[in-house]
């Protein structure tokens, strides 16, 4: 028959012993330090023993009172195990296990502030050892009781018990005999799994053995001392201010990289990039030492610079001839460059070599368009003209090279481009020696074709007058063209007696006669017979008659006539 002092509360809960934390064992059947007595010959006494034990610390003892039949677990010095009521469901929990050999009945009381709160009884139990489980829960106020491992009920703790003092185990039947008593602490505030006693921060269900480690929250995660909350890189800097301490080569005491992404020496002031101060960052900024160059800068062509950090704005070639400045000596036009021919004068050295004549081709020192034909170094501005050679020698279209007095015709045409009076134009004057007409066949003498020319022939307009005619005696012509008018016959000693010239002839402006013959007058008349003058002088201005051809008579005292011929040009 079996007595259990328990309230059937059908409250079940987990109850995992691996979890739990001992506090005290002994087994007392094999205990040996103090004295053991028998008495009544069938149970023990344990008298006066002693054992220290450790709990959160503090030094415990457990002893048996010298009352037969009876062992108790108990703390010293008025020491007792503390229940803090906890607020979380796993609350502060307490294990009791008790083996116990038994021929006869037995009780286990539970005692707390000062008063036996639970009392567990077994009257009629047989020597079969009975292994014994109470669970107790602070924060349910209930005590759960196992009997070899079945749960056989829950008990209610009452308010009032704030701390374990001692468990009483006795025996008021007989024969007795104890197994072993231990003592275990199940508390976990936090219901994270972890006891009280392994848990660091039992009010905390983050922190417990297994937990991870957060780095830099200041709490010990883990509860475990070793491992690193700061410092994770050995570095010796911890966070804040070693910036990375994941990695032990940044942290204050190093020297900033640039451009590695990294504030290696965890000083934000320390330029990682954008060293030039020009707003833009390494590689965007491909020269980041220069404030000038920057991907916001305008390319300037041909310094050899990426001024605006783009490869596809070009510095060079602008114009995709394929030649670069400065040996393309204009870099804005295609057609220039050192593989174009060079084009003679149009102002532009197309194959950019100094040295490829674009003027002055023929080095005479004049260049075209001054030179009016610069493949000829002898036609020039500083050439003499040449006439008639069909070029303008000296370049300059107001040096006449042809029809040069300006009569309006050119050589060969002009026979004579130095008179203005000889030209096809003119009319053939007689007698004067020149070609006025520039027509060999218009007759300048022998007009008569007689076969004599002036002055042989005297009258070069009559076919029957010239020196081969037979002289008409008194008819006042002069046939034989001896000079001698009015007789019929001359002797050859009178004509050669009489000396008679006109000079100059021909004349241009006055004529002088020079004769040994006193002539009393003189006239001229035209070709046609006309009288032109009179003059009783050897000298006779002639300058307003035409050119051509005039005969002038010379008349004695005798009345004898004398004829001369004379050109006025």
């Amino acid at each position: 028959m079996k007595t259990h002092l328990l309230i059937a509360l059908f409250f079940t809960f987990s109850f995992f012993k691996i979890n739990a934390q001992l506090i005290f064992m002994e087994d007392f059947e094999n205990y040996n330090q103090g004295p053991i007595s028998a008495q009544n010959g069938n149970w023990s006494d344990l008298s006066n023993a002693t054992a220290d034990v450790t709990y959160n610390g503090d030094a415990y003892m457990a002893c048996t009172s010298n009352d037969v039949n009876q062992a108790f677990l108990n703390f010293v010095s008025g020491d007792f195990i503390q229940i803090e009521r906890s607020t979380t469901t796993s609350g502060t929990q307490i294990l009791v296990e008790v083996k116990i050999f038994a021929i006869d009945g037995f009780f286990i009381k539970f005692f707390g502030n000062d008063n036996d709160f639970y009392i567990y009884s077994n009257n009629d139990y047989t020597s079969d050892e009975i292994y014994l489980q109470f669970s107790m829960n602070f924060f349910y106020n209930q005590m759960q009781v196992y009997e070899n491992g079945v749960f056989v009920g829950v008990f209610v703790i009452p308010d009032y018990i704030t701390n374990l003092e001692s468990v009483t185990l006795a025996n008021e039947a007989g024969d007795f005999k104890l197994g072993c008593i231990s003592l275990w602490d199940t508390t976990d505030n936090d219901a994270d799994g972890y006891l009280a006693s392994d848990d660091c921060d039992d009010n905390n269900p983050e922190v417990n053995p297994g937990a991870p480690e957060i780095p830099y929250n200041g709490l010990d995660d883990d509860c475990n001392p070793d491992t690193r909350d700061n410092d994770l890189d050995l570095d010796g800097y911890n966070s804040p201010v070693d910036c990375d301490d994941s990695n032990v080569n940044v942290n204050p005491g190093a020297t900033e990289i640039p451009y590695n992404g990294i504030d290696d020496d965890c000083n934000p002031n320390t330029r990682d990039n954008d060293f030039d101060f020009d707003g833009y960052n390494f590689p965007a900024d491909c020269d980041d030492s220069n404030a000038n160059i920057n991907p916001g800068a305008t390319e300037i062509p041909y310094n050899n610079i990426d001024d605006d950090c783009s490869s596809d704005t070009r510095d060079n070639d602008l114009d995709l001839d394929g030649y670069n400045f400065p040996a393309d000596c204009d870099d804005s036009n295609a057609n220039i460059n050192p593989g174009e021919t060079e084009i003679p004068y149009n102002g532009i050295d197309d194959d950019c070599n100094p040295n490829t004549r674009e003027n002055d081709i023929d080095l005479d020192g004049y260049n075209y368009p001054i030179d009016c034909d610069d493949n000829n170094a002898n036609i020039n501005p500083g050439k003499t003209e040449i006439p008639y050679n069909g070029v303008d020698d000296d370049c300059n279209p107001n040096t006449r090279e042809n029809d040069i007095d300006l009569d309006g015709y050119n050589y060969p045409i002009d026979c004579d481009d130095s008179n203005a009076n000889i030209n096809p134009g003119e009319t053939e004057i007689p007698y004067n020696g020149v070609d006025d007409d520039c027509n060999p066949d218009t007759r300048e003498n022998d007009l008569d074709e007689d076969g004599f020319d002036f002055p042989e022939d005297c009258n070069d307009s009559n076919f029957d007058i010239n020196p081969n005619a037979i002289e008409i005696p008194n008819n006042q012509v002069d046939e034989n063209c001896d000079g001698i008018l009015g007789t019929s016959t001359s002797t050859n000693e009178e004509k050669n007696s009489i000396k008679i010239s006109i000079y100059p002839n021909p004349t241009c402006d006055y004529i002088k006669v020079i004769s040994d013959i006193n002539f009393e007058y003189i006239q001229i008349y035209n070709s046609a017979g006309k009288l032109m003058k009179y003059s009783t002088e050897k000298n006779m201005d002639v300058s307003t008659l035409h050119n051509g051809m005039y005969t002038i008579l010379l008349i004695d005292q005798s009345g004898k006539v004398f004829q001369k011929i004379f050109i006025k040009q």
